[in-house]
Formats: C-alpha cells, sequence, structure tokens
C-alpha cells in the first residue's frame, strides 16, 4: 500500500511539473488548443483511434495499457456492457442498448473492467479522457491500477469486502 501512496505522491507531483509534457500528448490525441484553452476535441472515435496509436508508439505491453472501452446499457435489464471500439464486438441488438451521459458503475463493474485493462467512458466523458491521458503518461502506474483491482476482486469473491470497504 505505501508503494502505492509513494507512486500516486510522485504521480500528481509529475502532474504539476509536467503540463507541457501534457499538452503535447493531448495535440497528439487530436486536440487543439487557443492561447488559454481548449479549442476542439476529436471525435470519439479519432480519440480512441489516436490513443492506441500512442499506446502503440510507447511499445507498452498488454499489462501497463488501459483501453477506453464505450459503456452502454441494456435498456430492458439495466446491465452494463464494456466496448473497445475495434476490439470487441458490438452488441447484436444495438437498438436495445443506450449509451449512458454518466453513471458511477458499482466497485466489482468497475474492478472487472480495469484489471482486464478496460477503462470505463461514458457521453460526458472529456474527464475519462483526462484519466486515459495519464495513464498513457504514467504505465507504471496503470501495471498498479490493474493488479490492485484484481486483487479487489479476489478479496469481494472471498468475502473480505464488499466494493470499496472491508467487511
Amino acid at each position: 500500500m505505501e508503494q502505492i501512496f509513494a507512486l500516486l505522491r510522485d504521480l500528481f507531483t509529475g502532474i504539476i511539473k509536467s503540463q507541457g509534457v501534457e499538452l503535447a500528448v493531448m495535440k497528439k490525441l487530436g486536440f487543439s488548443f487557443s492561447e488559454y484553452s481548449i479549442v476542439a476535441a476529436p471525435s470519439l472515435s479519432t480519440f480512441i483511434k489516436k490513443y492506441e496509436e500512442l499506446l502503440n508508439d510507447l511499445k507498452l505491453p498488454e499489462s501497463k495499457r488501459l483501453r477506453p472501452a464505450v459503456m452502454l446499457r441494456n435498456k430492458n435489464t439495466g446491465d452494463f456492457l464494456a466496448v473497445r471500439i475495434g476490439i470487441d464486438p458490438w452488441p447484436e441488438d444495438l437498438a436495445g442498448w443506450i449509451f449512458p451521459r454518466d453513471v458511477r458503475l458499482k466497485a466489482r463493474a468497475m474492478a472487472e473492467n480495469v484489471s482486464a485493462g478496460r477503462f470505463p467512458i461514458f457521453a460526458e466523458g472529456l474527464h475519462d479522457v483526462f484519466h486515459l491521458l495519464l495513464f498513457s503518461m504514467h504505465p507504471e502506474y496503470v501495471s498498479l491500477l490493474r493488479s490492485g483491482n484484481a486483487q479487489l476482486l479476489q478479496h469481494m469473491e472471498k468475502g473480505l469486502c464488499r466494493g470499496w470497504h472491508l467487511t
């Protein structure tokens, strides 16, 4: 646990020092800027394509990758489905699914997706895009995040915790 806190401290210290690097990465991902703000953001499909290109350029192993996954919600059951564009198949009955604006996933669903290398994004996803930006810049953190979520799932299956809280 101390290793994760030390890494987070270093990560946030690095963020403060690396704003120029972040802007350069954002430009690679298709964002454009004026002097003071974002002028244009890429479409979701363009962002995902450019993000995958960035991960490939960095030659990151699978264990250090978190790919954006569009979260769909079934209109009838309320179940969620994570689809990595270009990787996972879309549901056959796409008309039965919606792209929710914003949702808080339960801990188990989030842990299942993150440990499998999928980072859930929603229609109001600019916030999610910034997470992905940081993930591309800090692959060691991604590795810890994925393995930590896998451990969380194991604890949940053993009944040692419910979500983020110990039982």
